[in-house]
């Protein structure tokens, strides 16, 4: 799948490409693209140890949700799915000001 960069209009195939960076006492990881001819990076995602376990969480409920046959427990495993997923966007938004300001 190609990819258009916004400024150069150049379409090339995304490599996904990380970036580690030490920020107080936690490390935080950078996940992006980057255009090939101008270089303009796109971030994708930021990471650090709590993050990636409220991932790991999120796909074991998605994995449970997907064989549970009794509706009311389906439904409690998706409402914890979703208040994670609001848990990991919150952490993420921190990360990457956290990470752009390098403190």
């Amino acid at each position: 799948m190609k990819v258009t960069c916004d400024k150069c209009q150049i379409s090339f195939y995304p490599m996904i490409k990380e970036e580690n960076k030490q920020v107080g006492k936690q490390n935080i990881t950078r996940t992006f693209l980057a255009c090939p001819n101008c270089g303009k990076q796109y971030d994708s995602y930021y990471d650090n140890q709590k993050t990636l376990i409220l991932k790991k969480q999120i796909r074991k409920a998605l994995a449970s949700a997907s064989v549970e046959t009794n509706e009311t427990n389906k439904e409690r495993i998706l409402k914890g799915i979703e208040k994670k997923k609001k848990q990991l966007k919150k952490e993420e938004r921190i990360l990457q000001t956290l990470y752009n300001k390098g403190e």
